[in-house]
């Protein structure tokens, strides 16, 4: 099931990053891109970072290293 989710975050994220004026279309300018991120109108730029980072979370679910890389992260966090 793992890879299966993967795959799709995996595809959901390059379709972000191929298909971003589509992505705008439906999204509309995303207000605070547009002021914090001055290249080329903030809101493209914006949407291919969210989408880079879907496919880099994708591939950390589809190998099962979510427990690996945050199981630390929140156990010094919470102390758990």
């Amino acid at each position: 099931m793992r890879i299966f989710v993967g795959l799709i975050m995996i595809v959901l994220g390059i379709a972000m990053v191929i298909k971003t004026e589509a992505m705008m279309s439906l999204t509309g300018k995303i207000d605070w891109a547009e002021i914090h991120m001055r290249l080329s109108g903030g809101t493209r730029p914006f949407l291919k970072l969210v989408g880079i980072g879907i496919i880099i979370v994708g591939i950390i679910v589809m190998l099962n290293l979510i427990e690996n890389i945050f199981g630390p992260l929140l156990r010094t966090i919470f102390r758990a």
